[in-house]
This record gives C-alpha cells, structure tokens and sequence, in this order.
C-alpha cells in the first residue's frame, strides 16, 4: 500500500473523532441548557414590598427596654432542648434580660451556643437517661427540638420521626417530673392542620382552634402527625393534661389560680335547647376540688363571669355553688373570704 492510499485511509477515522467530540459538546451544551431551566428560581406568585431602609433588621426586636422591663429577670434555671435557630434565639432572650443559668441541649453542639459561653449538654432525646441528667437542677425547660422532613411521608421512613417527635417528647416529659422542673413549655407547629385539601388554595384560609386535625392518610408528611399525636385532642387526654398541669402549678408561689369560666363552658341557657338542664355543684365539684386540693385559699380567686356564666345559670347560682363546694371541702370563713 502506498503513502496515499494510506493517507485516504486514515482521513474517515480523523474526520469520525471530530464528529463525535462535536456530537458530545452540542449534548452537554443542551443538558447544561436544560438542567439550568429546571433548577430556575421560582418565581414568587405574589409581589412583596421591599423592606424599610429605616429598619434595622440585624437588631433583636424583643431586646429594648419596654420588652425587658415586661419580662425581667427571674433568676431561675432554664433548659432549652433543641438549640436550633429557635431554641437559640431562646437562649439570646433568656441571656438578655440577665438570666445567668442557661443550659442548652441538642444531638450535636451549637457553636453559637459555644460563642455565647453558654452551658451545652450532648446528647439524644430518645435517650430517656441524657435528658434526665440535663434536667438536673432546671427550673424551667424549653422544647423546640423536632425531626422536621417534609419530603418523608413513605411508610419505611416513619420510625425516625415517631423516634425523635413522640417518643423522645414522652423522655422529656418523664425527665422533667423525675428532675421536679417546674413548667415545661413544648412548642408546636401549624403543621397539624395543614393538609392537601388546605394548601392549593389562595389566600390561605386562616387556622383556628377549630380547624380539623391530620390523621396519617392526610398529613402530607410524618412531620406533621407526629406533632398531632403530642397534641391532646380527646376530652379524656385534655382533661388529664389540666390535671396535670394544676398538680405542678400549685406549688409555685406566685402563681394564682382563678376559679371562673367553669359554668359558661358548658354553654346554653339552662333549660334552652342545646344547653345544660338542671345543672349541680356535682358537674363543678372534681374541678373546684382539684384546685383547692393544689393551691392554698389566699392563692385562689373567684370569678363571676357574668354575664358568660348566664349562658347556663344566674349569676347568684354560680355563687351558690362555689360556696357550697367550698363548705364542703371544709374550708373555715377565715379561708373562704381569701377567696
């Protein structure tokens, strides 16, 4: 074979490799093209007005005087489980106001925390023994920690939520008695009314205590029913939780307890349709008793309620009732006119 055959030869395989470098450089420009529309920034669906250059953004609201003067300093010992963005700006509030015993509880340290010279303790709240070490000498724990994926709603991914969102608030709860902490403060999340049917709609219908609450077929994620089950909906578990809380609010003394509201609860005019008929102290007696049972007479107040309370009896067969549970609990005049 001769030097120009050899050369023809050759020319199809060099002229094939430009080609394709060719081919391959319009496919990537065409893939860059389209994954940069796809992963475009949406664009809002409503216009929103740019902030005052008056306002200075960067400063904590809640840090001038009209606010600390309305929140002063307690000296108590405050625990905060879950030292995200709201638990730490818990922790700069708490600090603000002067409070100098302020801990901090998460599964990884904060370093703002650490910047902050604040307490930190590691450790997981589905682990019932490290919160019961933290609560140790707390007066007062914050709850804001959460496992928070929108995107997990698949049956295989619900243990890590249930894991962290229920049971290691149960944890918390059990550590906090264990520990005598006197008030717990767990935060919620709307999260428990927002399902499908609530989103598309605009403007966004406003959540009240009245809105229904998800259950697993309509949460759209774990995150949410997770949260609904903390959240006592039945009257049973109500009514328990306010058991509970007076228990512990009893002790604390500047905490007064106020004895009103009981009969307009009940709602209807007595003898009207729909409403209590023939009402008795019995319905008041487990609640009035309770009170007294938790707090001392100079501790409790009476609350008329009028003309709420007529909703269900006068104003006089309220009064009546209170002072017969109050004779009954044996209670001397001395006692009943602190109330």
């Amino acid at each position: 074979m001769d030097d120009a055959q050899l050369a023809y030869d050759e020319q199809p395989e060099g002229g094939g490799r430009s080609t394709n470098m060719l081919v391959a450089c319009l496919v990537c420009s065409l893939g860059y093209a389209i994954a940069k529309w796809v992963l475009r920034p949406c664009q809002p669906s409503i216009t929103l007005p740019p902030p005052p250059t008056t306002v200075d953004h960067t400063a904590r609201a809640d840090d001038n005087e009209a606010e600390l003067a309305r929140a002063p300093k307690t000296g108590l010992r405050y625990l905060v489980v879950g030292t995200g963005s709201v638990g730490t700006c818990i922790v700069e509030a708490l600090l603000a106001r002067g409070e100098e015993h302020v801990r901090g509880f998460d599964i990884v340290p904060n370093p703002a925390l650490v910047e902050l010279k604040v307490e930190t303790v590691q450790g997981s709240v589905t682990q019932l023994a490290d919160l019961t070490a933290a609560c140790q000498g707390i007066d007062v724990v914050y709850a804001t920690f959460a496992l928070i994926r929108f995107y997990e709603r698949l049956r295989f991914q619900y243990a890590a939520s249930h894991a962290v969102n229920v049971v290691g608030t149960a944890n918390l709860v059990a550590a906090c008695k264990a520990a005598g902490v006197r008030v717990l403060v767990v935060t919620s999340t709307s999260n428990v009314c927002v399902s499908p049917s609530w989103c598309p709609t605009w403007p966004v219908k406003a959540l009240t205590e009245d809105t229904p609450l998800v259950d697993p077929t309509t949460s759209p994620s774990h995150y949410g029913w997770t949260k609904v089950q903390l959240t006592p909906s039945s009257p049973a578990s109500m009514r328990e939780a306010w058991r509970d809380g007076i228990s512990h609010l009893g002790p604390i003394s500047n905490v007064y307890c106020k004895l009103s509201g009981l009969l307009g609860a009940q709602g209807g005019a007595e003898g009207g349709g729909g409403g209590v008929v023939g009402w008795s102290p019995d319905a008041q007696r487990e609640t009035v008793l309770h009170c007294l049972a938790h707090f001392p007479p100079e501790r409790l107040l009476f609350g008329g309620d009028w003309p709420v309370c007529s909703l269900s009896a006068p104003l006089g067969a309220w009064l009546a009732c209170c002072e017969a549970l109050l004779n009954e609990a044996g209670l001397s005049d001395e006692q009943q006119a602190w109330i």
